[in-house]
This record gives C-alpha cells, sequence and structure tokens, in this order.
C-alpha cells in the first residue's frame, strides 16, 4: 500500500502516535554533506539504524522532470548531474525511547530548513511542516 493511503486511513489517535512518536523520512541531500547531513539526524531525531544510499539528480533543464535541477555548485563536473543521497530516518527517537519531552514538529522543521539550505529534497509522502511559501 502507498504510504499517503496509509496515512488517510488511520484513526487520529493512530495517526498523532506514529508523527509524535516515531520518525519516518526520507530526505535527499547532496551527498558531498553526507557528514553533515548524519551528525543534523542525530542532532534532530537521535535514532538508529539510519538507511543511506547514493542517488543521481539530472538536470532536465527548467521546469522539466520531477525535481528541479541540482544546484551548479551540486552538479558533477562534466555530467549533466549531481550526486546525492537519500537519508533514511526511520525509528523512535531517543528522547521518547527515555520518556522524555520530543518536539517532532521542531524537530521535522529544522531537517526541513537544514534540507532547503543545502539544496536537498523532501518526500512529499512524509511527514512535513513546510508552509506554503518554503
Amino acid at each position: 500500500p502507498k504510504p499517503a493511503f496509509m496515512k488517510l486511513t488511520t484513526t487520529p489517535v493512530v495517526r498523532a502516535m506514529t508523527f509524535t512518536k516515531q520518525v519516518f523520512q526520507d530526505i535527499v541531500l547532496p551527498i558531498n554533506k553526507l557528514e553533515e547531513q548524519i551528525d543534523k539526524s542525530e542532532e534532530f531525531f537521535d535514532t538508529y539504524p539510519i538507511l543511506v544510499y547514493p542517488c543521481r539528480i539530472y538536470d532536465h533543464g527548467e521546469h522539466r522532470g520531477q525535481l528541479r535541477p541540482p544546484r551548479p555548485d551540486q552538479m558533477v563536473p562534466g555530467a549533466k548531474y549531481g550526486m546525492f543521497n537519500d537519508l533514511g530516518v526511520y525509528g523512535v527517537p531517543r528522547a521518547v525511547r527515555e520518556r522524555k519531552r520530543w518536539d517532532a514538529v521542531t524537530a521535522m522543521r529544522n531537517m526541513e530548513a537544514y534540507t532547503r539550505s543545502v539544496g536537498g529534497y523532501h518526500f512529499m509522502y512524509a511527514d512535513t511542516f513546510l508552509s506554503r511559501e518554503e
């Protein structure tokens, strides 16, 4: 089943628990920021293991393709693509495991701000707290 369908069919209580007590995020980030993104993931979510796999984002031209083209500084020299990686963060944050307060909205907004700052991409099937302007 598709994640969006699963979200629509859950009860409000289950839905609240899934985003306030757990993390299920996939974020595409420039691979040259790998160490920094792992540090940010630990700072915001502090859950392991994480999934990291490389991917290419191609420049198909403005307003073409599913994703905006990589920034010029993200392009591989002599190629029509930039190297990125998916950072998959799935699990229960340490604060939740230790029965401490964890603010899911703030954590996600911080990761979203970081993702935008490095020219990454959000997967819209995951929880997002972006405003329309963002």
